[in-house]
């Protein structure tokens, strides 16, 4: 009897675990009508319900690198762009990528996504992963400096880890090339000062800051390369 999880992606409804683990939690799926666990067994005789698959089999991240570019005229990410996402996780921001048309390299450390990760660069011709701790990867061997159109940080650490990345991977941009940090910290104006004298520092302007979601500790700094 093969686990709920499991068998939804077996099957085809899910294209990783990890999303149909997020829709039984979250109630989408039943089991003869009862609400149900990743870990529940499932035989022949069972009667599955799943409500939005295709909406749901998305990491969340999907829907908030589509909100953010939504917001600046979708002019972020742009068919052709070149992207490196920083902090992949689940795979949101390559899954985007790739459905706008971009090329995107994924870089992720926690192993608890390699699998999802490798199974999106199997089925995008145009997305590849890194495995490894970015705050340690040279970004030369990303790729060449002067190369990216677009720099996503996402990475759960502290405001100054997120600009320690920016710092240390802004030489891959190109001018005018844009730059998304997600900055892990309740959004006030007066404590953000220090990041954007730090971003402008770095060679970036226009920066401007977007809250997705007043209920989480999380907002978004979007600032272009000079």
């Amino acid at each position: 009897m093969p686990r709920l999880d499991k068998w939804l992606v077996k099957e085809g409804h899910f294209s990783s675990r990890q999303t149909a683990k997020r829709a039984i939690k979250s109630g989408h799926v039943t089991v003869n009508g009862e609400p149900a666990k990743p870990s529940t067994n499932i035989v022949d005789s069972d009667s599955v319900v799943i409500a939005s698959a295709q909406s749901l089999d998305r990491p969340v991240g999907f829907e908030k690198l589509r909100r953010i570019n939504e917001a600046f005229g979708s002019s972020i990410v742009e068919e052709g762009y070149v992207v490196l996402d920083i902090g992949s996780s689940a795979g949101g921001f390559l899954l985007y990528c790739s459905e706008v048309g971009a090329s995107c390299t994924g870089i992720e450390v926690s192993e608890v996504f390699v699998e999802d990760l490798l199974a999106i660069a199997g089925k995008h011709e145009n997305t590849s992963v890194v495995i490894g701790d970015a705050f340690t990867i040279s970004p030369e061997t990303i790729c060449p400096a002067g190369t990216l159109d677009v720099l996503l940080i996402d990475v759960t650490t502290t405001p100054e880890g997120t600009v320690q990345l920016a710092r240390r991977y802004s030489q891959l941009l190109k001018k005018g090339g844009w730059l998304v940090l997600a900055i892990k910290t309740d959004f006030h104006e007066e404590s953000t000062q220090e990041t954007n004298t730090e971003l402008k520092e770095m060679g970036f302007t226009d920066t401007k800051a977007l809250v997705l979601s007043g209920s989480k500790k999380e907002y978004h700094r979007v600032s272009k390369r000079r």
